[in-house]
């Protein structure tokens, strides 16, 4: 994904994973509605949301980029 911003006349700035690792929990829905639960997750996406490693496991990105 980046090669082909760059390859476009583009220099990325930052590349996020707009979901994370996240999206995938168990029961998520209930874990979301508690705010002590949501609290955790919201921590674990940010702790993870710019970690190449981490990218793939999300289904959708945000690339921040600026034209050359």
């Amino acid at each position: 994904m980046k090669s082909e911003i760059t390859e476009s006349g583009f220099e990325v700035e930052k590349a996020i994973a707009v979901e994370g690792c996240i999206w995938f929990t168990p029961h998520l829905q209930e874990k979301w509605e508690d705010d002590a639960s949501r609290e955790r997750l919201l921590d674990i996406v940010r702790m993870t949301e710019t970690e190449p490693e981490m990218m793939g496991m999300s289904p959708h990105f945000l690339v921040v980029a600026r034209k050359k």
